[in-house]
């Protein structure tokens, strides 16, 4: 409950990070989460009586919620698995698609006030692993808090499983 009260406080008062890593075990609501913190930043409904509360009707929400928003990119190893036309073959998220990943959020927001990428799938079984998006390295999974080009604001939710 803190961690949520927090990000309502950080979306009320629009200084919501640049990025931020959900753990826990599965089935808790990290991705549903990630999910609802973009809608709040992007819902377009000028009237919420809470800031942080999106209204799940605008047609941001909706979109974010369909995952067809263009500002919104869900990375896992299943997308992985489907651009790489590679099924099941990779336990972590490969160098090529955190490259995707990198030039994804490196882009300018096409409708929200900023782009947001959901990395589910962050953590491997084997352990903790960290992505600095600024110097690609081999053999790492979970995005380490780095700052996007002020240009282009971004924000990176990582969906993992507790350590």
């Amino acid at each position: 409950a803190d961690a949520v009260d927090a990000l309502r406080w950080a979306a009320i008062g629009g200084r919501v990070g640049h990025a931020y890593l959900f753990a826990g075990p599965d089935g808790v609501g990290k991705a549903l989460l990630a999910r609802t913190l973009a809608q709040a930043v992007a819902c377009g409904a000028a009237d919420r009586p809470d800031p942080a509360d999106p209204c799940g009707a605008c047609r941001s929400c909706r979109r974010i919620a369909r995952g067809t928003h263009p500002d919104v990119e869900y990375w896992s190893l299943a997308t992985q698995a489907a651009a790489d036309k590679i099924a099941g073959k990779n336990a972590t998220l490969t160098i090529e698609t955190v490259r995707r990943l990198r030039a994804s959020t490196a882009l300018r927001p096409l409708e929200a006030p900023r782009r947001f990428a959901v990395v589910d799938d962050a953590v491997p079984a084997s352990g903790w692993m960290t992505v600095d998006l600024d110097r690609i390295t081999a053999g790492t999974a979970a995005p380490r808090a780095v700052q996007p080009p002020s240009a282009a604001p971004s924000l990176t939710a990582s969906v993992a499983p507790a350590p």
